[in-house]
């Protein structure tokens, strides 16, 4: 088949491809799932057949069995005033109270084994199960057909070079409830990348007491969410850079990595999982840190083992996602257990001030807390003199349509805007912009220069973990029923603390144009 460029040839092609399909399925009534093919392939160079053979990692999420019960669970633990604060779940008990039925589940299992997939995990929540298998078993699974295009957009947000399923993911009736999105099918979609030494930061943030006194993460865990190529020999060189105290067994002897999907870390590195990486650890040099490293940009993959590890404190993304709305609510559904759970998840809020769309996800998941950007000025000891809202932080709202996007309860308070009835962002702001915010080594060599929210999401994380460690020494964070120190979702105490000055330092000018106040 000869396919060139134009509208009308790759249009022409799916419809062929859509008669493929559909005589494939006679056979059993089939239903479509709700996931649209990239709009990319109608702007794309059709390169043939992808090689059925070729590996595929798959993502199948599942839905709640009672979605409004776990949301009532969530603001009744955060609630001071509730019998059950902070008393958080396992991600059994979440699978248990909240999911399918283990008969469900295992139906949509049965169906991926019967078509030949590898299943590598089922989420204890009910929640996702991630498989392996080839093209060939993909596109008879989801009767669908998978080509590999060249897209001719210079400025495409996506892979240049890619492969697509090509129409409508179908499964059958008898299972199509049980099944909320699939991803792995296509692999044009990626995230895009967020972008003062660690003891100018320590003083500017109030850590520095409690860093000196000994608090450097011990006994908490903090981890990444990672799609992007790292050097792990670059941990060693930060260290030594800024005299961090050495874990026991040596530098890096701290850190786990967790592929997802065969992992992005030995892939070309940008920077992003470098930053993120020493940016953690300056904060809290002696944390546990875990990696969870997703290759082919598995959103779903990394969300789902996070959650069944159940092992990170806190958590730290530094990526914009721009999702099918099937693949927004499946992380959505992910972070509502992991919030359960007590887990602490924040992301980067962003670098492109009120414009965040289209990559727009995680900024408008209330579940989520949003790490905004300021410009800090320091005397000659380190202490702040002035802190403003970088003009390049993500801010504002986002307007997709998808039913969690609105205002949490909790988001109120002095100085947050009212009467817009959308997740409004970010929460909280730390340095992030200027002439460079944070030194870092990449590629061996210590680098500046580079601005970003990035920065300051992983920053916030390594710092929260030492103040929870002071926390807990001091009594003021008791253990849950599974022993464990948590937070969960800090938003609620956040807001609920809205104007105490000394708690929070609040930042009323800078920014693009007035419309956000970073705390």
């Amino acid at each position: 088949m000869g396919f060139r460029n134009g509208l009308g040839e790759a249009t022409s092609l799916l419809l062929c491809l859509g008669l493929v399909t559909g005589a494939l399925g006679q056979s059993q009534k089939l239903q479509s799932l709700d996931h649209e093919v990239p709009g990319a392939v109608l702007r794309s160079l059709h390169l043939g057949h992808t090689n059925p053979n070729h590996k595929v990692n798959i993502s199948v999420s599942l839905p709640y069995g009672n979605p409004g019960a776990i949301e009532a669970f969530l603001d009744d633990v955060n609630n001071p005033q509730s019998p059950n604060y902070h008393n958080y779940l396992s991600p059994q008990d979440v699978g248990q109270r909240f999911g399918l039925t283990s008969g469900q589940v295992q139906s949509v299992v049965q169906y991926l084994t019967g078509h030949g997939f590898k299943i590598n995990l089922v989420g204890k929540n009910h929640l996702s199960i991630l498989a392996e298998g080839t093209v060939g078993q993909a596109e008879a699974a989801f009767s669908t057909s998978i080509h590999d295009f060249h897209s001719f957009d210079p400025s495409q947000n996506g892979n240049s070079d890619y492969f697509s399923f090509t129409s409508d993911l179908k499964i059958p009736t008898s299972i199509a409830p049980f099944v909320a999105d699939v991803t792995g099918l296509e692999n044009y979609t990626r995230p895009q990348m967020r972008t003062l030494t660690p003891t100018q930061t320590r003083v500017i943030y109030g850590t520095a007491p409690m860093y000196n006194a000994g608090a450097q993460g011990q006994g908490r865990t903090v981890a990444i969410s990672n799609w992007d190529g790292y050097r792990l020999s670059n941990v060693p060189l930060y260290y030594a850079q800024y005299g961090l105290p050495t874990p026991a067994g040596g530098v890096g002897s701290n850190i786990t990595v967790i592929p997802i999907s065969g992992g992005a870390g030995a892939g070309s590195p940008y920077g992003e999982g470098d930053l993120d990486i020493q940016m953690v650890l300056g904060a809290a040099p002696l944390c546990n840190f875990r990696i969870y490293d997703g290759g082919n940009s598995d959103l779903i993959g990394v969300l789902t083992a996070e959650a069944n590890d159940n092992l990170a404190d806190v958590i730290s993304e530094s990526y914009g996602w721009s999702l099918a709305a099937s693949t927004a609510v499946a992380a959505h559904n992910l972070h509502l257990a992991m919030n359960a759970q007590g887990i602490t998840y924040m992301a980067a809020s962003g670098d492109s001030g009120t414009t965040v769309e289209p990559y727009s996800y995680p900024d408008y998941d209330p579940e989520v807390l949003l790490v905004g950007g300021t410009v800090a000025s320091t005397d000659a000891t380190g202490n702040r003199t002035s802190e403003v809202a970088w003009g390049g932080s993500g801010g504002g709202w986002s307007t997709n349509s998808v039913a969690f996007n609105i205002l949490p309860i909790w988001q109120h308070g002095t100085g947050v805007p009212f009467g817009n009835n959308h997740r409004l962002i970010p929460d909280v702001a730390l340095e992030a912009g200027g002439a460079g915010a944070y030194y870092f080594y990449l590629n061996g060599s210590l680098t500046s220069g580079y601005d970003g929210t990035s920065f300051a999401s992983p920053v916030f994380a390594g710092s929260l973990a030492v103040a929870e460690q002071q926390i807990i020494t001091q009594g003021g964070l008791p253990a849950d029923g599974a022993g464990k120190h948590r937070f969960g979702r800090i938003q609620d105490l956040i807001y609920a603390q809205n104007g105490r000055s000394d708690v929070w330092f609040d930042i009323t000018s800078g920014g693009t144009d007035g419309r956000v106040v970073h705390r």
